[in-house]
């Protein structure tokens, strides 16, 4: 499926379809590191655009989900039907909050991204900013494990610097959340 999206955005820079094709609940950034890495884009690259795609749609799921799904029947079926399936999860990040929330996103697995930790964030009314930062960070630790899996653990010392700059982010994304929380 992700070749065929990739084909359908001819003509545009390997990068921007990387940044787009992250957007997508389908391939999120789980598809998109090893596709631009296949596609020679460097890493730093590749997990850059794949990043900031994947967690762009996360503030509009959180701020527009409900208020729509009350105005749009058709969003109201997803809505009800993604909050049965996610019933199990649901369970666990009730019970650990934010920290379950950010696990949650950060295992690379399908159905465990932004998109599903947005929609159990917005039927779970949890607060915006939190949840925010929880599934920024979550998807961090995801483009970290994916970017390792791609490279191979080997190769890992050639990396180390960016890997480091992406912990450091994760760390400030965790301090401002407990500051906030006082």
């Amino acid at each position: 499926m992700a070749e065929t999206l990739w084909q359908a955005l001819q003509g545009l820079d390997n990068l921007v379809k990387v940044f787009l094709l992250s957007m997508l609940p389908v391939t999120e950034l789980r598809a998109t590191i090893p596709l631009a890495v296949a596609l020679e884009i460097p890493l730093e690259k590749a997990f850059i655009a794949a990043y900031l795609g994947n967690i762009l749609p996360a503030p509009f799921i959180l701020l527009l989900l409900e208020p729509l799904s009350r105005h749009w029947r058709f969003l109201a079926n997803i809505v009800n039907w993604s909050y049965r399936r996610s019933a199990r999860n649901r369970t666990q990040i009730e019970k650990y909050g934010p920290w379950g929330l950010l696990l949650f996103v950060a295992i690379p697995l399908p159905a465990t991204g932004v998109w599903t930790g947005s929609l159990i964030a917005s039927l779970l009314r949890l607060p915006f900013f939190t949840s925010l930062l929880a599934i920024a960070g979550g998807a961090l630790v995801a483009a970290i494990l994916v970017s390792l899996a791609t490279i191979g653990i080997f190769k890992l010392a050639s990396v180390l610097s960016w890997l480091a700059i992406a912990a450091l982010i994760l760390l400030l994304v965790i301090w401002c959340w407990l500051k906030g929380r006082r």
